[in-house]
């Protein structure tokens, strides 16, 4: 048996992030609604404002109209199906209770002060915050018919807003500033970030945990409330790039995008971020999840990237073949998973144009960002030079395939035969052959009084390696014998039956 072809790859099953252009031009905040749904909002490079809507994933995009000056909106909210609510430029703010079929001007001492809004939050379809320049906070418990503006004990620019509930919620801005309120707005305390890069990005999960991003890779992480932040690391390499948006579903489930293309995800908080492919190098700006599955982003020439996975692929970090007394080995490893539920083994002969064969299926860790490793081994070969691949299946049947492996095992030049695998065994079992050449060759399983109990093969067959497969399920427990002849060679080995 000759050494095989050691291969490895280090890939994605498959790019998880999907584009659609055609949506706008300059499009700056975006809400998901559903899987289906979202709204997005900026302006055209005439500095009208605009407002796009899809029902279809992102596919198609349908303009909504939103009066009023010529000012680019920056942030848009949607708390359900139809109520949203969108802020911008001169602090400018619209509303929609119809899903944005119409939108309707909200004043505001913000829009009175001409003070520019960046960021924007809602818990529910009356309350929500939003900030912008010189520490604005404005604050709304009935869904915007009238804004508060209360103090912020800060005069840095506020680009993040979020609220766990209704009483907890924290800003971020310009200087590693970060601004904490625990009773709604009435009273806002600084908490110390530990950095003094600008921070852009913000989600306040529950009343203990946070999580920001910010300029030069900033990934900030909280879980006493913000009394101290951690920093976490960043896997992009040139840390000297921005992250611009950020979007956390739960406690374990975050995105971040940025500068040049950068998207980053993790599932268990932030402990570990893992790159993924964009498949643009345009700088992002917006992004948004409905749940950890379904999100979009925005790049800043009005494209809209989609994905319905959490767009965290089962990652490759190894792929390679080996040679064993048992077959052909098949080994991997994943750095991230997602959604997966294993992975079917697939082979052909290498280089011939054919169906693969499907050899078996490994079951997948499901989701995880560490790694974890697999195998596999064909024990069904003859001489021959073959291609693997993996097929990757999804929990809800989407499935893809990673890069193929090649292996040979040349003929051998020698008769052998192999000690059966597994031994003991219940009830079926594998016993392996050699032939230098092709001939006719029997092999017989007898019990321990020399009666013939099975033949397993009796023909002419071809060079090389072969496996047979053993059922025994008719048998009685105990000890048995199994015998192969071919030409003048002959070799018995004892096999153990144990019920």
């Amino acid at each position: 048996m000759a050494v095989t072809l050691l291969l490895s790859a280090s890939t994605s099953f498959s790019q998880t992030w999907a584009s659609h252009t055609g949506a706008a031009v300059s499009l700056q905040g975006i809400a998901v609604i559903d899987a289906l749904t979202a709204v997005a909002v900026g302006s055209t490079y005439q500095a009208d404002r605009i407002t796009r809507k899809t029902t279809d994933g992102g596919a198609t995009w349908v303009s909504q109209a939103m009066p009023g000056d010529s000012w680019a909106m920056k942030a848009v909210c949607f708390t359900d199906a139809n109520h949203g609510t969108a802020i911008g430029d001169l602090g400018y703010m619209m509303r929609t209770a119809n899903g944005g079929t119409t939108w309707t001007s909200q004043p505001n001492p913000a829009y009175d002060g001409y003070v520019y809004l960046y960021g924007l939050s809602f818990v529910d379809a009356n309350n929500g915050a939003t900030v912008g320049q010189y520490g604005y906070i404005l604050h709304t418990t009935n869904g915007g018919d009238t804004w508060v503006l209360q103090t912020s004990n800060t005069s840095e620019n506020l680009y993040g807003v979020s609220f766990a509930d209704v009483n907890y919620g924290m800003a971020c801005g310009s200087n590693g500033v970060i601004v904490k309120t625990t009773d709604a707005g009435t009273t806002w305390a600084v908490s110390t970030s530990g950095t003094g890069n600008h921070l852009l990005g913000i989600s306040y999960l529950t009343e203990n945990i946070a999580s920001v991003a910010g300029f030069s890779g900033t990934l900030l992480r909280t879980t006493d409330g913000g009394a101290t932040w951690t920093a976490q690391t960043n896997p992009v390499d040139g840390r000297s790039s921005d992250f611009r948006a950020l979007c956390f579903t739960d406690v374990n489930n975050g995105t971040a995008v940025g500068d040049v293309g950068k998207i980053i995800r993790t599932v268990n908080g932030g402990a570990n971020w893992s790159i993924q492919n964009s498949g643009t190098s345009n700088h992002l700006q917006a992004v948004s999840f409905c749940d950890a599955n379904n999100g979009m982003v925005l790049d800043m020439n009005g494209n809209v990237l989609t994905t319905a996975n959490g767009a965290l692929p089962v990652e490759l970090s190894d792929f390679s073949s080996f040679v064993d007394a048992h077959g052909i080995v098949l080994h991997w490893t994943t750095a991230t998973e997602i959604n997966n539920s294993g992975f079917e083994i697939e082979r052909k002969d290498a280089g011939i144009v054919g169906s693969w064969k499907t050899l078996g299926f490994v079951k997948g860790a499901g989701a995880s960002s560490i790694q974890h490793s697999y195998s596999f081994t064909d024990r069904e070969q003859t001489a021959g030079h073959y291609s693997y691949r993996l097929k990757q299946m999804d929990r809800d049947g989407a499935y893809t395939y990673s890069r193929t492996v090649e292996a040979e095992i040349a003929a051998s030049q020698t008769l052998m035969l192999d000690q059966n695998f597994p031994n003991p065994f219940n009830p079926t079992t594998s016993i392996r052959f050699q032939l230098p050449t092709a001939g006719h060759a029997s092999l017989k399983v007898f019990d321990v009084l020399g009666n013939l109990t099975a033949t397993l093969v009796d023909e002419d067959i071809s060079a090389g390696t072969h496996s047979i497969q053993f059922d025994a399920s008719h048998l009685a427990s105990g000890m048995y014998f199994y015998q192969l002849k071919s030409g003048s060679f002959i070799e018995t080995k004892k096999i153990v039956l144990a019920r």
